[in-house]
């Protein structure tokens, strides 16, 4: 079967969806027409990750990548961890080199992985090693 291509004529106009940041109370999060952005997204050059609502995550580890306050990804694995010349202990640290040892305002640390360091949002000070997590009055959740 041919098709006489002089007879098919077809208006197309490529579909647009308007996409932008959007912040309230709870949080940032990235438009994509009429929903909201969900899972990985690379926006301007930067990845980032949105929760099932919408949210946009930080500060945490999702699949293996760290996310930074602002939600951009910093880090290709959940943590750089070294061993430091001045103790026996590990160091967690992203890419920047900045701790990622939670210190929550009720004094308990929280390492990456950890059951509740997701959760730890009211973060006081960064820490490098537990060591200095303790050294600073910080001390181990209970679970």
């Amino acid at each position: 079967m041919t098709f006489n291509t002089n007879l098919i004529k077809a208006d197309i106009k490529p579909i647009t969806a308007k996409s932008e940041w959007k912040s309230d109370s709870k949080g940032w999060w990235y438009t994509e027409g009429n929903s909201w952005a969900t899972g990985w997204r690379q926006i301007n050059g930067v990845w980032y990750y949105f929760y099932s609502d919408g949210y946009m995550a930080h500060d945490t580890t999702i699949e293996g990548f760290y996310l930074n306050s602002s939600g951009a990804m910093v880090s290709s694995k959940e943590t750089n961890t070294i061993s430091n010349n001045y103790s026996n202990s590990n160091s967690y640290v992203d890419a920047n080199g900045q701790g990622l040892i939670k210190g929550s305002k009720s004094h308990i640390y929280h390492v990456p992985g950890s059951k509740y360091y997701d959760k730890t949002t009211n973060v006081v000070q960064w820490f490098k090693t537990i060591e200095e997590a303790e050294a600073a009055g910080y001390r181990a959740p209970k679970e």
